[in-house]
């Protein structure tokens, strides 16, 4: 394990030892104080990209700038990439769900706009993904109902529109929905009574619209239900309290 915590005395790009090709890094720089350095000339000194192995990437907390650059899609090794807490802008790059062994993605609290990439429906072995907290726009892709291994989608405080997808009640593990703080609007899908494994359910400060669907109560794990501040009428479901 390879651990960089403190910050750099000077502003070179480190001098990475030549360690067998086979060996694994754990990259973790979470301390850095390179103030306006960008994130690709960032990577471009790390070992990811000089034919190593990197499991996991750990760049939050820093004062990194930029866009993501579309070649990290090419560091399929990363199973936990964290880039949150940082300054980056820009979009998603679409190539990132190339990233085929990725099982962690966290980018929130950056400056990140335009919209989910549909491709990321297809990282299939990725079990949390947070892109709260930037300027994210349009809807909730419908791909996301095709990653299969789910288990924590957090998406709030952004600026998303559109109505939940029906197809989110494929993610039969997801144990945590985050998506207040929106501009969803329209109803909960009924079909939303197939999320089984979800413990905490956060749609509040939205614009959903009708009734509160009674097939909530089919949620047999839910424990934390937020739908406060929409645009919801009629009565409380009774199935709530089952």
């Amino acid at each position: 394990f390879l651990d960089t915590m403190a910050p750099r005395a000077v502003a070179r790009a480190p001098v990475w030892p030549p360690w067998h090709l086979a060996l694994i890094f754990a990259i973790s720089i979470s301390a850095l104080t390179a103030q306006g350095e960008t994130l690709v000339e960032y990577l471009d000194t790390l070992p990811c990209w000089q034919g190593y192995d990197c499991p996991y990437l750990l760049l939050n907390g820093n004062s990194l700038s930029g866009s993501i650059p579309t070649e990290i899609g090419q560091a399929t090794s990363i199973a936990t990439l964290l880039l949150y807490d940082n300054f980056l802008n820009g979009t998603i790059p679409t190539e990132i769900a190339n990233m085929t062994s990725l099982q962690r993605l966290e980018l929130q609290n950056n400056s990140l706009t335009g919209t989910i990439p549909t491709e990321i429906g297809g990282m299939t072995d990725l079990i949390r993904l947070r892109l709260f907290t930037n300027s994210l726009t349009k809807h909730i892709p419908t791909e996301v109902g095709g990653m299969a291994s789910l288990k924590e989608l957090q998406l709030y405080g952004n600026s998303i529109t559109g109505r939940i997808p029906t197809e989110i009640a494929a993610l039969a593990g997801l144990e945590t929905l985050f998506l207040h703080e929106n501009f969803l609007f329209g109803p909960i899908p009924t079909e939303i009574a197939g999320m089984t494994s979800t413990t905490w359910l956060q749609l509040q400060d939205n614009f959903l619209t009708g009734f509160i669907t009674t097939t909530i109560g089919e949620m047999a794990s839910l424990s934390y239900l937020y739908l406060n501040d929409n645009l919801f009428k009629g009565p409380i479901p009774t199935e709530i309290g089952r």
